[in-house]
């Protein structure tokens, strides 16, 4: 299977991060001295892609002067719809750069997926989109009730599913997007072109078990250094 392109989000600011990103995008936002971009283009290289679409967006130039001298055999091309745009408004900007399908990834979360098996489950399933899911128990007992307060349902601490910030797209999946979609904040419209796919039953879901690395705020980009250097030296030892 040939491998797609890999189109990667990074045009918001990470507000969170606080003074952090004051003056860099949080695509270059350091993890034990190296911009977390620079780590999920690595994984991706490592398992033989090598065209890369960079979506920017907040402070762009940096991240256009530190990716435009791309390495021998790949390709790394820009697209900014903007600062303020939403996260369904950058991939909709590459609707017509796609050819067959496109692995859409956050630029903040380094997932060691088996890319393979992402790319084949997709293909089997003939899905529009294939999101990337991982398990996390409950810590709480969740309850349902009818509409006259009767419990009808009780389930202690239960393992749920959420999604982790990589999806394979198709091109055709494009014809679901609205207008009322695009011109919702944020990953709200995401959200609802998602929810449209699912209607229509064309959305389907690969279960992640292993490494996720990702962050929002400081205390998180810390833990994410120490988890990455872990990460990184287990499979110096392998």
């Amino acid at each position: 299977m040939t491998s797609p392109q890999v189109a990667i989000l990074c045009g918001g600011r990470g507000r969170r991060l606080g003074d952090r990103t004051k003056s860099v995008p949080k695509a270059l936002a350091p993890l034990n001295g190296r911009p977390i971009l620079d780590y999920v283009l690595d994984f991706y290289r490592s398992k033989g892609f090598s065209r890369f679409v960079l979506c920017v967006g907040y402070k762009a130039q940096q991240v256009v002067e530190r990716y435009s001298q791309s390495e021998d055999h790949e390709v790394i091309e820009f697209s900014d719809a903007g600062e303020q745009a939403s996260m369904l408004q950058r991939i909709w900007a590459l609707k017509d750069v796609v050819q067959d399908r496109l692995v859409v990834s956050y630029c903040d979360t380094f997932i060691d997926l088996d890319m393979e098996n992402l790319l084949s489950a997709h293909q089997d399933a003939g899905a529009a989109a294939t999101i990337v899911t991982a398990q996390i128990r409950s810590p709480f007992g969740l309850v349902d009730t009818d509409p006259d307060g009767w419990v009808s349902s009780f389930v202690e601490k239960p393992l749920l599913n959420y999604y982790i910030g990589c999806f394979v797209i198709e091109k055709s999946a494009f014809e679901a997007v609205t207008v009322e979609m695009l011109e919702r904040p944020d990953g709200d419209g995401l959200v609802a072109f998602f929810g449209k796919l699912l209607e229509d039953r064309r959305l389907a879901s690969f279960t992640h078990s292993g490494t996720q690395i990702t962050f929002s705020t400081e205390s998180e980009r810390r833990r994410a250094e120490r988890d990455l250097g872990r990460f990184y030296t287990y499979k110096e030892e392998e």
